[in-house]
């Protein structure tokens, strides 16, 4: 692959993670859209409770935003899974011991 398509694929997780911090930020302005909670503060992980690994995954809605050219959370969903034991799963929270 050349230098331009390395630039764009960066160019895509910035754009992402530009996407998901302001999901994170924005207020419940649109009807039926739900807010998007806060990731975990930094002194806690989150695990599965079958087996507890940290490699878990939630479900999410996403829509298209034409102008940022990108998808957007719109609603994340209670269900997780673990990648690891590949259940579905509750997540539960650890703090992290100093």
């Amino acid at each position: 692959m050349g230098q331009g398509s390395d630039g764009r694929r960066g160019n895509r997780l910035f754009f992402v993670l530009v996407v998901i911090a302001m999901c994170d930020t924005a207020k419940n302005e649109g009807a039926g859209r739900a807010s998007v909670p806060p990731p975990p503060s930094p002194d806690i992980t989150i695990h599965c409770r079958t087996c507890g690994s940290d490699d878990v995954r939630r479900d999410a809605s996403v829509e298209w935003n034409v102008e940022l050219q990108t998808w957007e959370i719109v609603t994340v969903y209670d269900n997780a899974d673990c990648e690891v034991c590949g259940s579905e799963t509750t997540l539960v929270e650890r703090e992290i011991s100093a």
